[in-house]
């Protein structure tokens, strides 16, 4: 026979926390990169390479990510009503 407990459930961060407790150790610039190097809440070290992008390569990318958020919060809507998508924060 199994044993009853009176453990509650682990709570965990969300992940807007956990982000947060993210910690830059260095950023330089170099070969037309951004490089940074970060600590994350597990304690993890990554060094992170980020491009350096045109405005209109900065705009295609805000576009396709207000339409993948779009799409994911209604599955269901037919996108081509839509003359504008706008993410508000």
């Amino acid at each position: 026979m199994a044993k009853k407990t009176d453990k509650q459930p682990k709570e965990e961060m969300s992940l807007y926390d956990r982000i947060c407790d993210y910690t830059v150790l260095e950023e330089e610039e170099r070969d037309g990169y951004q490089y940074a190097k970060i600590r994350t809440h597990s304690g993890a070290i990554v060094t992170m390479k980020i491009p350096h992008h045109t405005e209109e390569e900065k705009r295609e990318l805000r576009k396709n990510l207000a339409f993948s958020m779009f799409r994911m919060c209604y599955p269901d809507k037919d996108i081509s009503n839509y003359s504008k998508i706008q993410v508000v924060w």
